[in-house]
Parts: structure tokens; C-alpha cells; sequence
């Protein structure tokens, strides 16, 4: 069985969960005769979203060669709730 919760409902009152929370919970069956018992509390996700931008982006000189030039930075201060897999760089 799946279900889904649009994040808007669960970081909007009453329930105000922040972005990048984990967030538990527990289930229990509904029929005709009634409700069964809440489940064991389990692993329900976590409110994801896009990263925060890199920062503090810097050209290492020493690595200037006449076809190519290198940057470091610092990854941003939220990855959104999931690994950062890959960066884009655009260049002018």
C-alpha cells in the first residue's frame, strides 16, 4: 500500500514541519466494523526540497593552465534532505 501527503499540508498549520525534518508514523486499518490499532511507529521520510546554492566559489590559480581553469566551493547550508549527486557549471 502507498500513500501520499502533499508537503504543503505538512509544513502549513496546524502541523508547521520544517523542511528536511525526518518525520515517523504510524497507520492503522479502517473497514466497516471499525479501526485497528496504530501500527509501530516506522520511518515515514522527510520533507525534501531543492538544494541551497554552492558558495563561496573560487578559482585555484595555482591550477590555471593555458586550456583549462579550476574552481572549489563550498556546498550551500541545506542539501534539501538528500545527497548532493552532481553539480552544473555555466560558464560566459
Amino acid at each position: 500500500m502507498q500513500c501520499s501527503i502533499p508537503s504543503s499540508v505538512l509544513n502549513s498549520a496546524p502541523y508547521n514541519i520544517q523542511w528536511g525534518l525526518n518525520i515517523t508514523v504510524q497507520i492503522r486499518a479502517i473497514n466497516n466494523y471499525g479501526a485497528s490499532t496504530y501500527s509501530v511507529s516506522g520511518f515515514g521520510g522527510a520533507i525534501i526540497t531543492i538544494p541551497d546554492a554552492p558558495i563561496s566559489i573560487v578559482e585555484v590559480i595555482q591550477l590555471r593552465t593555458l586550456n583549462a581553469i579550476s574552481f572549489t566551493w563550498q556546498q550551500g547550508s541545506s542539501n534539501g534532505g538528500s545527497s548532493i549527486i552532481d553539480y552544473n557549471i555555466y560558464y560566459d
